[in-house]
């Protein structure tokens, strides 16, 4: 976690997504003003990255 110069809470995933779970709106590094605001972004992101990894291809 990183906190900005104007307070801002700042987080990147250690490991990139993969391109479809990118497509999928997953994204590396969120922000927000809280740090609960900040996990429930990054929960979001991981959730949306489970989301592609669960799909099963037709």
């Amino acid at each position: 976690m990183i906190v900005s110069d104007q307070g801002r809470l700042w987080a990147s995933r250690a490991a990139p997504f993969t391109d479809d779970q990118i497509q999928a709106g997953a994204e590396r590094t969120v922000d927000a003003d809280t740090l609960d605001e900040l996990l429930a972004e990054v929960a979001r992101q991981e959730e949306a990255a489970r989301r592609v990894v669960g799909r099963v291809a037709s």
